[in-house]
């Protein structure tokens, strides 16, 4: 009895994290925590009237998300119901989201291919996957996510543990593949100035979005361009010293063929950095090493990153947790060597790196 009440327990717990993570993508929509946030203070604690107002919004359906938020124990509230955030969840909610809050709103964008996904699925079905474009939501959601991530990290943590903080410094080129709109590149331009950095991406409105923020910021040492990953520029052989890709090889069709290309745009001694979740390729490895993060990956990849790198017959379909062994393998056949992989404790996934 008391093992199928704990089992039952846990259904319930992924069941409330399904509503919670709703809820804070609403919240987020709306700016509704935003505005909780400039109204409210530990301190001065606001009313679901006074946020409602802050946030242009129906009073009564602002007080049912803020007792949602409340009772999921992200914000405070008192015997009052008077709501607040705490000071130190701020930092993780308002002054720099951590990836997990992040991610909660991106999580519900999947709803918008759920019948699609369900009828591929079927064996008597002739769609393999389901493309880019479907996806439109998704990756705008995804930018946050992103932000969170790498925002923090990148320049003080990822690029020193690739090695490449000097070189960048004096000034090298580099190309992000699957770049999206561009948040690595502008980050690392804005910091190395002295370095070029290209992008590529197949979504034309994410590279405009790219496009927009270099202007706007007035960076001159970036480009951003539309290109299949394992099709580049014939005349750009040997003309990078640093190659990228963030959590973009297993959404490919065929990663091997654009790691391939990335070894021949590589000069001789460039490095290729390829940042992906660190699975052991293995379902059981991964329920005993965390169960909780992984079956997050393994769901967002069945619903977003094995059904876009599934969408044509000769796809490997690699999917979210592919595991080092098989990562390994393909850029070993891609003509690297010296390939290494460094766990990112700070954002646990891994960092492999490859020299030409």
């Amino acid at each position: 009895m008391a093992a199928n009440m704990e089992f039952k327990e846990k259904l319930q717990f992924y069941c409330t994290g399904g509503m919670v993570s709703l809820a804070v993508a609403l919240g987020e929509k709306l700016g509704l925590l935003q505005a909780l946030d400039r109204v409210s203070s530990p301190g001065n604690p606001a009313s679901a009237k006074v946020v409602a107002e802050a946030a242009s919004c129906k009073e009564r359906y602002v007080k049912e998300w803020l007792s949602t938020m409340a009772t999921a124990d992200i914000i405070e509230v008192n015997d009052e119901e008077r709501f607040w955030i705490d000071a130190e969840k701020r930092k993780d909610l308002i002054e720099i989201p951590c990836s997990p809050y992040a991610r909660m709103s991106y999580i519900t964008t999947f709803g918008g291919v759920f019948e699609q996904l369900a009828e591929l699925m079927r064996i008597e079905s002739p769609k393999l996957g389901l493309d880019y474009a479907q996806f439109d939501k998704y990756y705008k959601c995804r930018d946050v996510y992103t932000k969170a991530l790498y925002g923090k990290h990148l320049i003080p943590n990822i690029v020193p543990d690739m090695g490449m903080t000097e070189a960048l410094a004096n000034g090298i080129s580099a190309l992000d593949v699957g770049c999206g709109s561009g948040f690595h590149s502008l980050l690392m331009a804005r910091h190395f100035p002295k370095s070029n950095f290209y992008g590529i991406d197949i979504s034309e409105n994410a590279l405009k979005i790219a496009v927009d923020h270099a202007e706007k910021d007035g960076l001159k040492n970036t480009n951003f361009s539309k290109h299949y990953a394992e099709a580049l520029p014939k005349d750009w052989g040997e003309k990078f010293e640093l190659v990228t890709l963030f959590d973009s090889c297993h959404d490919q069709m065929r990663p091997d063929l654009s790691v391939r290309e990335a070894y021949r745009v590589l000069k001789p001694g460039g490095v290729l950095a390829v940042v992906e979740i660190d699975g052991t390729g293995n379902t059981k490895e991964d329920k005993e090493k965390d169960s909780l993060r992984a079956a997050m990956f393994y769901g967002s990849s069945l619903f977003h990153c094995l059904p876009v790198a599934s969408n044509s017959p000769d796809a490997l379909g690699l999917g979210t947790m592919w595991g080092r062994p098989k990562a390994s393998r393909l850029l070993l056949d891609a003509g690297f060597s010296n390939i290494q992989a460094k766990p990112l404790s700070y954002i646990a996934n891994v960092l492999y790196l490859a020299r030409k």
